[in-house]
């Protein structure tokens, strides 16, 4: 079976996923803080990001056309952070 979105591969962080998507604008924001926060610390500490510019990177690379958002693109700071949480190795993904 093929998944369509990335995460879907994880029925864990699938369904992790689908309730930030049906959360509030608030709650959505503050988790997405809080996973940028985690990533960076486990980033830093596997030296997969030494500066900023990494993060931004990493980032902009995920970007999707405009006309062809998905749920969590529409605020930077969710995408940000779904799209960091992507970028990590899947062992690190369950794990946050």
């Amino acid at each position: 079976m093929n998944q369509r979105r990335w995460y879907d591969n994880d029925p864990i962080l699938s369904k992790a996923m689908k309730i930030l998507e049906t959360s509030d604008d608030r709650f959505q924001i503050q988790v997405a803080l809080n996973l940028i926060k985690i990533i960076i610390e486990h980033n830093i500490e596997s030296n997969t990001f030494n500066t900023v510019e990494d993060i931004l990177t990493a980032v902009d690379e995920g970007r999707c056309e405009k006309g062809s958002e998905r749920w969590y693109d529409l605020d930077l700071t969710i995408r940000t952070a779904v799209q960091m949480l992507e970028k990590c190795p899947e062992e690190m993904q369950s794990k946050i």
